[in-house]
């Protein structure tokens, strides 16, 4: 249901004046009926004409005479089309100003014919920012949960270390493929007896058996072959498979297993630490190990507390979104998955993914992140929150030791860039909001021991 349409003028050139209703279609999508005066609409198409009879070249007539009928019987469509997105692109601005609203997007318009001697009417459908009370963030009760560090977990993070550093040796001695060995293989799949483009023939990829890079069902089938020989391998790829192209399928798979070779792994003694880092000692790794445990742990409370407080805040201050928001959101996340596939020399279309697809996976969150963001944007403005020049400062040096890149560097690349120079200043500002949320909250600590999976 509709609300009454609200009523504004805006003053067109001459002092006459433009109507402008605004219609609530919800408190985050609006409507705005334009009315553009007839005398201006006459004036813009007076002036139109009076250009393209300097112009135009007519059969008949010398330059600058052909009448006002000929013109319109010959150009009435280009004219009307080029006038009505004059009074539009003229009219719009002065709008949205005598409205007082804050779009966002791009509004979506309904720009009949002109109609002669008669008002140009146009609509024009936007959305905007929701509009919500002060957000009361003080007092909120939270759980800050403590992760203490097990030796257990030390001795798992330098197994992965070490499991990482394995060197892969050719299996001299015949012997059979064996779960945990990498496989050089020649391959190629084929389904309903045709070639499948997803799978075409490959040389010399290589697979360490039993990591599920293919399938397990796959894997489990190499076992046992040695090298040189030729298997074939049917297998069925699960309905939700991440490849769309594979998913469901019935699959044949020509194997040639080229070469065996396992992976050597390093003694875990002082020599190996030194391999790692900066180490000394394997007491040293274990000490930094820890630390980075500790760090993780500390980043997960505090992203839990975080979390907790930004979903207590939107229960209390409940809004409606805007999709466009939504939408962008949706669509930078998907960006950056693009991003994170292309550092790995990977593209959308080699993960089995679209970007259609990802977009309505990323939705859900994306709502959430917009929800957040609105939530800190108007406890930012409701407290007046500024960043000082000591703030910049702070965040170019901790970027700088990040990057490892002089802190005038970093500075230079932000000063040049706005866009992310806006986009860092947004960070920056929610954060201390988030400092100022917690610390009027009421936060209790729990150690929780044994409850939770090692951060990665």
């Amino acid at each position: 249901m509709t609300n009454e349409p609200r009523v504004s003028a805006g003053l067109c050139n001459e002092g006459r004046h433009m109507q402008v209703t605004v219609e609530d279609i919800t408190a985050v999508k609006k409507i705005l009926h334009v009315e553009i005066p007839e005398e201006q609409v006459t004036r813009e198409l007076d002036n139109a004409y009076n250009e393209l009879k300097k112009q135009a070249k007519v059969k008949g007539f010398r330059p600058g005479k052909a009448p006002r009928t000929i013109l319109e019987r010959l150009y009435k469509r280009d004219v009307d089309r080029d006038v009505v997105s004059k009074l539009i692109s003229d009219s719009f601005p002065n709008a949205l100003e005598k409205t007082e609203m804050k779009i966002i997007g791009t509004p979506t318009l309904d720009s009949p014919d002109i109609e002669k001697n008669k008002p140009y009417r146009y609509n024009a459908t936007v959305e905007v920012i929701p509009a919500f009370d002060e957000v009361d963030f003080r007092g909120i009760e939270v759980e800050r949960r403590i992760y203490p560090i097990s030796e257990e977990e030390v001795r798992e993070k330098i197994e992965e270390i070490r499991q990482s550093m394995a060197e892969p040796k050719r299996v001299e001695e015949p012997r059979p493929l064996q779960e945990g060995d990498l496989a050089v293989l020649d391959y190629e799949g084929t389904w309903e007896g045709g070639p499948l483009e997803a799978l075409q023939r490959t040389e010399g990829f290589t697979l360490q058996v039993g990591s599920g890079k293919i399938l397990q069902d796959f894997e489990r089938r190499l076992v046992g072959m040695q090298e040189a020989d030729v298997r074939k391998i049917d297998v069925r790829f699960p309905e939700d498979y991440f490849n769309d192209a594979l998913a469901g399928k019935q699959v044949s798979f020509h194997v040639t297993l080229k070469e065996i070779r396992e992976l050597v792994l390093p003694q875990v003694d002082d020599a190996f630490a030194k391999s790692v880092g900066p180490y000394e000692t394997m007491e040293d790794l274990r000490s930094a190990v820890r630390d980075r445990l500790r760090e993780a742990y500390a980043r997960r409370s505090e992203e839990e507390v975080d979390a907790h407080i930004l979903e207590t805040l939107v229960q209390r201050s409940p809004f409606e979104l805007p999709a466009t928001l939504v939408n962008n959101e949706a669509e930078a996340m998907v960006a950056e998955t693009e991003r994170a596939l292309s550092a790995r020399k990977m593209s959308l279309e080699a993960s089995g993914a679209t970007r259609e697809g990802l977009t309505a996976a990323y939705q859900q969150t994306a709502e959430q992140r917009v929800r957040n963001h609105l939530i800190l944007a108007r406890i930012i403005e409701q407290e007046n929150l500024t960043l000082s020049d000591e703030d910049m400062d702070k965040a170019f040096d901790e970027m700088a030791q990040s990057l490892r890149q002089p802190v005038e560097v970093v500075r230079r690349h932000y000063e040049k860039d706005q866009e992310q120079s806006q986009a860092l200043n947004r960070d920056l500002l929610r954060r201390r909001a988030m400092a100022l949320i917690k610390e009027a909250a009421v936060i209790t600590e729990k150690v929780v021991d044994g409850e939770a999976e090692s951060p990665a």
